[in-house]
């Protein structure tokens, strides 16, 4: 843009020193002149619109700058944040590692503990057989000892009443 402004400027300084010493007439100089004049108008017209277009242009620049710098500063934030993310699921991964692991050895002794209360209530229904079944046999030794010693009662009587029929009483002892 500077090139054009200086090549402009340098055409129309030619122009004038070519035009200015050739002219005698002074109406054709003078129209000559004008049509310079509204040349350079022009010219710089279309430089100040260069101008305002550059600047426009320098400040849209420093505005993309900007907004690049910031983009650059929240990648590196973001990085930040992903680095911190991938460390924190890398430790929630070990946990989690270590809590399956865990919990197997909790599954194994579950089981295990499962199957020692199943073998116990197993033994334990075992032994209630054999405790109902010892309690049948005590019951029906009982209701045998309580019939022998009925049966032993009423044998002492028939004794004492045969006895006290073939002995007679010496005595007032009863």
């Amino acid at each position: 843009m500077a090139n054009q402004i200086r090549t402009i400027t340098i055409l129309i300084a030619l122009c004038l020193l070519f035009a200015l010493p050739g002219c005698n007439n002074s109406n054709a100089h003078k129209v000559e002149i004008e049509e310079i004049k509204a040349d350079l108008a022009r010219a710089e017209s279309q430089r100040d619109g260069w101008k305002i277009k550059n600047d426009a242009v320098t400040r849209e620049r420093d505005a993309l700058k900007k907004k690049t710098d910031e983009l650059i500063e929240s990648r590196g934030t973001l990085e930040m944040q992903i680095n911190g993310l991938t460390a924190a699921r890398d430790a929630i991964q070990r946990q989690f590692t270590e809590i399956a692991a865990s919990r197997d050895k909790w599954q194994a002794r579950i089981d295990e503990l499962t199957k020692a209360k199943n073998d116990a209530l197993d033994a334990a229904k075992e032994a209630q057989a054999q405790v109902d079944e010892l309690e049948k046999r005590l019951k029906a030794s009982t209701e045998k000892v309580a019939q022998l010693e009925s049966q032993l009662k009423q044998m002492q009587d028939v004794l004492k009443t045969l006895q006290g029929e073939t002995i007679p009483h010496q005595g007032t002892d009863e």
